[in-house]
């Protein structure tokens, strides 16, 4: 898997979730973690909580970049992006050992 732009989608197994250090100085976010040949990929979002209770590790997913929206936290005006996803279950027969 790779980066996703707003529309694009990708289907792969759900290896692992959870909450983590975004990047160094940038606070918790939420992660999921997809792998498939291509690799692994860790995909970022608040959001992403809330779908992976539908989900299992080692389920075969299709997560998808909706879109994005800016917004701004109280008290502070930059301008920050807020991914929009959903996440689904494959069903096309994918079964991990």
């Amino acid at each position: 898997p790779g980066k996703l732009g707003p529309g694009e989608s990708v289907t792969a197994v759900l290896t692992n979730y959870g909450r983590a250090e975004y990047a160094k100085g940038k606070g918790e976010s939420f992660f999921v973690e997809l792998s498939n040949r291509s690799g692994s990929q860790l995909y970022w979002g608040q959001g992403l909580e809330e779908l992976v209770k539908r989900c299992h590790r080692g389920e075969a997913v299709t997560l998808t970049l909706n879109g994005r929206e800016e917004f701004t936290l109280p008290g502070d005006d930059r301008p920050r992006i807020r991914n929009r996803w959903s996440m689904t279950p494959a069903g096309c027969g994918i079964t991990v050992p």
